[in-house]
């Protein structure tokens, strides 16, 4: 539509322009001068809408040009004039007035056609240009996908060797000759690796209960609400390590992680909330090795005095504490 609509105007201004110069231009500079100023007007509208209109401008002008060249030479508009055989009568008088007429539609048409073939070629240019630059903007976006998957490759690499350093120093930790440093190291391990915003660790009797609150981080749970949770007796049952998509109960803790010595359940970590990235089947599996090696370091300990626990207690009695009062808990 809007190039129908620039060709109207190209039209338009290239009658305007042939008015003009019939108007105020001499006959004589218009049959004789060389080259012909309808030219001008020619060339205008070949270059500005192609070959089609190149034709038209040059048909008006021929038109036009007859007509002055009629004028010229005496020959007056009426029918005989305008009949085959006195237009033939006009070309023996004026013999060459039919050379400047077809000029003018052959330039119209070879410059309109030049226009046409140059903008056909700039086009393509163009849509060549327009697909190196697509081609360009997708390789420089493979190349930032290519580089973001380094940064992670690296990351992940420097996270591993992390990864490993405080795996290291858990080892370390948990291979303490002390109940209390084990236990300390097993919380420092929680918050290092899985980032745990709240947990306790609980000692259990030999029901299955709690006895004792080891260590706790964030704020402590009275030990009849965890014993009421279905999580903690679903684990208790089962005895490994469970997560509360293991239970049909949404509210309560996270993770409980049980410690077994001597194939007894000696404690229960309690993981009541950590950041929910964390919160994965990776996450499960930490616990479990953690779970395992913590059994190990215990056994470990106990192993050197097979008789005697810390405090002076005896391994048969390991699991024979009373479950402490609530204000002993909460301090």
């Amino acid at each position: 539509m809007s190039q129908l609509k620039d060709q109207f105007f190209v039209g338009l201004q290239v009658l305007i322009a042939l008015i003009l110069m019939t108007t105020f231009l001499p006959n004589k500079v218009l049959t004789e001068m060389n080259p012909h100023p309808f030219f001008i007007v020619i060339l205008y509208g070949a270059l500005a809408s192609g070959p089609w209109a190149g034709v038209f401008t040059g048909a008006i002008s021929s038109l036009l040009y007859l007509c002055l060249s009629f004028y010229a030479v005496g020959f007056s508009f009426n029918s005989a004039a305008l009949s085959l055989e006195g237009f033939m009568e006009f070309l023996k008088v004026y013999p060459s007035a039919y050379f400047a007429p077809l000029l003018f539609l052959i330039v119209g048409y070879v410059v309109g056609e030049t226009r046409l073939s140059w903008h056909r070629r700039l086009q393509h240019v163009n849509e060549q240009m327009q697909l190196s630059q697509k081609e360009m903007q997708e390789s420089t976006r493979s190349l930032q996908k290519a580089e973001e998957a380094l940064l992670e490759l690296q990351g992940r690499i420097l996270g591993q060797t992390a990864s490993m350093l405080r795996l290291y120093q858990m080892s370390r930790n948990l291979n303490a000759l002390s109940v209390e440093k084990i236990f300390s190291g097993v919380m420092d391990v929680l918050e290092d690796l899985l980032q745990v915003e709240q947990a306790s660790i609980y000692r259990l009797d030999e029901n299955g209960r709690i006895a004792q609150l080891l260590l706790h981080k964030g704020e402590s749970v009275l030990p009849n609400l965890i014993e009421q949770n279905s999580l903690w007796q679903r684990t208790v049952s089962y005895g490994k390590v469970l997560s509360f998509v293991d239970v049909e109960q949404g509210e309560g803790p996270i993770y409980m992680v049980p410690i077994h010595v001597s194939r007894h359940m000696y404690a229960m970590i309690v993981v009541h909330r950590l950041p929910r990235i964390k919160v994965n089947s990776d996450s499960l599996k930490l616990l479990s090795i953690i779970a395992d090696w913590t059994g190990a370091s215990l056994e470990r300990v106990y192993s050197l005095e097979p008789k005697y626990l810390l405090n002076g207690e005896r391994f048969d009695d390991l699991f024979k504490n009373t479950i402490v009062s609530e204000d002993e808990v909460m301090v």
